[in-house]
């Protein structure tokens, strides 16, 4: 990650770890080790998520696997640390959560688009009488007849709300108009 070879015994973890990250690694150790004088047992070792620093100073985040070495009598004598780089584990599960978004998304319009068409269809049950009536009663009303403005008015509404309803179908087949 950006360390010349020749510098990676002289690498402080401070170096490499934030303090927060330092923090953690020895609360979690020093559970270890307490829990280890309470059994007698100190064949342990902890494994948590930390971002490491780069040569440059950006960081990554690894899994760091610390274990209590110890000697010939079973007594900690120190810590050896494992680190592994998951940078793609952590890509690839950003996706995933994105792509389950997206799904998430795609059945919301998915309901959205069944309820625009199930009511479009029952407003267009509706609106066949008010659509289609007003033209058959101005067939027989004399041009003079103080009933053709409201009945005009009428006809224009509902030719409206009929391109409404249009609309809604449209949104229900995900803009495929039919012909």
């Amino acid at each position: 990650h950006g360390w010349p070879l020749e510098a990676l015994n002289r690498i402080t973890l401070d170096q490499v770890m934030s303090p927060a990250s330092i923090e953690m690694a020895a609360r979690l150790l020093a559970e270890q080790l307490a829990e280890g004088e309470k059994s007698g047992d100190y064949n342990r070792s902890v494994t948590i998520e930390v971002d490491l620093f780069r040569a440059d100073g950006s960081t990554f985040p690894t899994e760091l696997t610390a274990s209590i070495l110890r000697n010939d009598e079973g007594a900690p004598i120190g810590i050896m640390g494992v680190n592994r780089d998951i940078s793609e584990r952590k890509k690839t599960e950003s996706e995933k959560q994105e792509l389950r978004a997206q799904l998430e998304r795609s059945k919301k319009m998915e309901s959205l688009g069944l309820l625009a068409g199930g009511v479009a269809h029952d407003l267009n049950n509706v609106l066949s009488g008010i659509v289609s009536y007003p033209d058959m009663l101005l067939m027989d009303l004399p041009k003079e007849s103080p009933l053709r403005d409201p009945i005009e008015t009428m006809k224009e509404s509902g030719q409206k709300a009929a391109t409404i309803v249009q609309d809604l179908l449209t949104l229900a087949r995900r803009g495929v108009m039919s012909q």
